[in-house]
């Protein structure tokens, strides 16, 4: 099998997205299928340069450079690309367009078999739409978030933006061979804006789990602990509201006497340092960003892996982190919206407890239920994410790829 694999975020810059998409690319290796990845320059995110276990990635990997230019020059340069790539002034269109002629460089060398793209940001399907439809080759959508104008929170687009970036997804997800999503809470949100979208061209593929094998040791020899030890990986910003964790961890301290701490890996966001300034009483620590194998790590060392997403009437999104989380097998605190797929997830699988993202009761209750399953020594019984994790195991995502490339063929 001969993969074109186009994708804006990939390693070794490190954003959650762009893990996803090197994880997916490691597997495909292992399973033997030739795969070329193309990208964009590499920004970097939290470390510099190509680390483990994305070294195997550098030689498949084309990042598309050229030059920024000024105003005038970047105007003509967008304009003329869309009018190349179907009309289409969006941002990333000046990428897209020199991503699609490397893709029919590459295609003369290796006459690939499938073509999938992949997002953040939903500009690499057009050069999936434009290769494909040059070439004739299958061609896999695959959609992690909503599309840009379909996100459950409003953003604020003109009228000519919203029908432009309405047209763009009209013209993909008509057109892909086949449109994916990690779950099914997603597809049904498009399926909502987009009901032409026949489900029968859908598949879900949950976000992937790392090979064993890269994982590092422990960051360090922890010893049996008298602290009640939390982490929340990533960032913690106002749409992301730490606040009733730190409340309850506030309550939990003064009615148990507990010794706990929290520690956060990953940037610094200046409202919840302002938050911990208020709630200076309990131990909040902001440890620091690290590569991601080191932070998996250190993350081994925790009682409790934290999980916070933003307020939401439904929890549509599947969250990446919750697959690194389960493969680490931690009890899982998600504070998440009531219903939605995290909610659903660890109520189905197991693997911790969701609470309420709106009741701070809820927060407090989920804490609390989690602190006295560990002074009985017993988080490892009731909260394993051995089936959590199990749909994204490398075996099963892959086996599902192989799947669809074996009907569509």
């Amino acid at each position: 099998m001969k993969i074109l694999f186009i994708a804006v975020g990939f390693p070794p810059a490190t954003m959650s997205e762009n893990l996803c998409n090197g994880k997916l690319v490691l597997a495909f290796l292992r399973k033997g299928w030739h795969v070329d990845v193309i990208t964009r320059e590499s920004e970097q995110y939290y470390v510099k340069g190509w680390e483990k276990p994305w070294m195997e990635l550098k030689p498949i990997t084309h990042e598309i450079k050229y030059s920024v230019g000024n105003k005038i020059e970047r105007f003509i340069d967008m304009i003329r690309n869309a009018v190349l790539m179907c009309g289409f002034p969006i941002e990333g269109i000046r990428w897209a367009r020199r991503a699609y002629q490397k893709a029919l460089e590459l295609q003369e060398k290796n006459h690939y078999d499938m073509v999938i793209t992949r997002s953040p940001s939903d500009i690499s399907h057009i050069v999936g739409h434009k290769f494909s439809k040059k070439t004739g080759i299958k061609w896999i959508a695959n959609w992690n978030d909503p599309a840009t104008n379909i996100w459950p929170l409003p953003r604020k687009y003109s009228k000519i933006q919203w029908y432009i970036h309405d047209r763009y997804n009209h013209l993909i997800l008509t057109n892909a061979t086949i449109n994916s999503f990690p779950a099914k809470t997603l597809m049904q949100h498009f399926m909502k804006f987009y009901p032409f979208i026949d489900e029968k061209k859908c598949r879900i593929f949950p976000h992937i789990a790392l090979e064993e094998d890269y994982l590092l040791p422990k960051a360090n020899n922890s010893k049996e602990s008298k602290m009640f030890r939390l982490c929340y990986s990533g960032l913690i910003c106002k749409d992301r509201d730490a606040q009733y964790l730190f409340k309850a961890i506030e309550e939990l301290k003064m009615q148990r006497n507990a010794q706990i701490q929290i520690d956060i890996l990953g940037t610094k966001d200046e409202y919840t340092e302002n938050l911990a300034l208020v709630y200076s009483e309990i131990n909040i620590r902001f440890i620091g960003s690290y590569s991601y194998l080191e932070a998996l790590g250190i993350m081994r060392n925790y009682d409790v892996l934290v999980l916070i997403e933003q307020v939401m009437d439904y929890g549509i999104y599947f969250p990446s982190k919750l697959v690194d989380y389960a493969q680490l097998n931690k009890p899982i605190l998600a504070i998440s919206p009531l219903k939605g797929f995290v909610h659903e997830a660890l109520n189905s699988f197991g693997g911790g407890i969701a609470a309420d993202n709106t009741d701070y009761d809820s927060v407090k209750g989920a804490l609390f239920q989690l602190y006295d399953s560990w002074l009985n020594n017993n988080l490892g019984v009731e909260y394993s994410s051995r089936k959590l994790l199990n749909s994204s195991l490398c075996e099963n995502v892959i086996q599902a790829y192989d799947t669809t490339f074996q009907e569509i063929l």
